[in-house]
């Protein structure tokens, strides 16, 4: 990569004003110019904080650098930010930006460098995926329903001898990017048994923005490694006494948990999404989820113990849908990554990629460089 000037004019498209005013400081304290386009006047694109306002063509020509969580909708070509060296996306996931206009308008030679928000979130997610896994190994559901009735509920009414303990149970997670390290620290440091499922079953070096003290540096904490083929993936699935997908989205993930999936695991397994919704065929997961059956810690029949879903298809989740009445499922509304630390995160690896670029060396995290 070619060294670059300084790049002190920052363009931000999101409300980061709105939910961390000293997050934004310091950024106006580290760029000479801060060009901020999130505003109520219906225009622009719309986030849980309200519309955000659109650019304007004089701010978009001055930009360097650009925050934003997706495209805004007047801008269509590269020729609008002559002077853009690196967008920062505030998301995960980049097909809202890969997928526009604007992307496929950037001629190959262009030194344009996107990067995304991976390893941010590890944190709050991997601590949210064994959170609602003791909820479910504890029958925590249950109790939290008899304090709602302000009852006192006997040892039968929980199941006897309920409690499943994660020492010694083994932990399956689906992919091994930043957030499924660190659930496999946590699980871990519980004595549990992790076992990860990759496209090509390697184990490879932790790469991208990590938070010290997080993760598997070395990738040496799954005691087997299984790939996405279909024979090995259920393998992998049957066992797993908990399966933790953490799966992009994506026209290759779509659906790519179903019937056959469901059936491979225990019939007794906790199945925890917290990656995206469309990668698991909904339908298969309620068939799954309302087996009668006694469960006998086996596999080969469609049912499964119990789901924690922060992701869902549809998503939201329409009011009526049977997943809401399970009394052997946990949804959340897709909040796991809103940890009160991820926009410091955010300037952080934003500040480090500023200076990667600057210096002529690889940015963390990029999809396109």
């Amino acid at each position: 990569m070619t060294a670059q000037p300084k790049l002190d004019c920052l363009l931000i498209t999101y409300p980061i004003e709105k939910i961390h005013q000293d997050v934004f400081e310091k950024l106006r304290a580290n760029f000479k110019r801060v060009e901020f386009f999130a505003g109520d006047d219906g225009s622009g694109c719309s986030s849980e904080y309200g519309e955000i306002a659109l650019p304007t063509a004089e701010a978009l020509a001055e930009a360097d650098v650009i925050l934003a969580q997706e495209i805004p909708s007047n801008v269509t070509s590269i020729l609008q930010t002559p002077k853009l060296k690196m967008w920062q996306v505030l998301a995960s996931g980049v097909n809202q930006i890969i997928d526009s206009d604007f992307y496929r308008s950037i001629p190959a030679e262009h030194p344009l460098v996107i990067s995304n928000l991976a390893g941010c979130h590890a944190v709050s997610i991997a601590e949210h995926v064994i959170m609602t896994t003791l909820m479910h190994f504890h029958k925590m559901n249950l109790c939290t329903e008899a304090q709602r009735r302000a009852h006192w509920a006997s040892s039968t009414e929980l199941g006897g001898l309920h409690i499943r303990e994660l020492r010694n149970a083994t932990v399956g997670i689906l992919t091994y990017g930043n957030i499924s390290r660190e659930i496999a620290r946590l699980a871990s440091s519980f004595g549990a048994n992790v076992i990860v499922c990759t496209r090509d079953g390697k184990s490879r070096p932790q790469t991208g923005f990590r938070i010290e003290g997080t993760g598997d540096v070395e990738g040496a904490i799954p005691s087997k490694y299984f790939t996405t083929e279909k024979a090995s993936l259920h393998e992998f699935l049957a066992a797993s006494d908990v399966v933790v997908s953490m799966m992009p989205g994506s026209s290759a993930t779509e659906r790519f948990i179903g019937r056959d999936e469901f059936t491979a695991m225990k019939d007794n397994a906790l199945f925890v999404n917290a990656g995206r919704g469309n990668t698991v065929d909904t339908a298969a997961l309620i068939e799954a989820l309302s087996s009668t059956k006694p469960a006998m810690g086996v596999s080969g029949t469609l049912a499964i113990g119990g789901a924690s879903l922060d992701v869902t298809d549809p998503e939201p989740l329409p009011e009526g849908h049977p997943l809401w009445t399970m009394p052997n499922v946990i949804i959340t509304p897709h909040c796991s990554w809103a940890s009160e630390n991820i926009y410091k995160r955010v300037v952080d690896l934003l500040l480090e990629n500023r200076q990667l670029v600057e210096d002529g060396s690889p940015a963390l995290n990029a999809v396109r460089s």
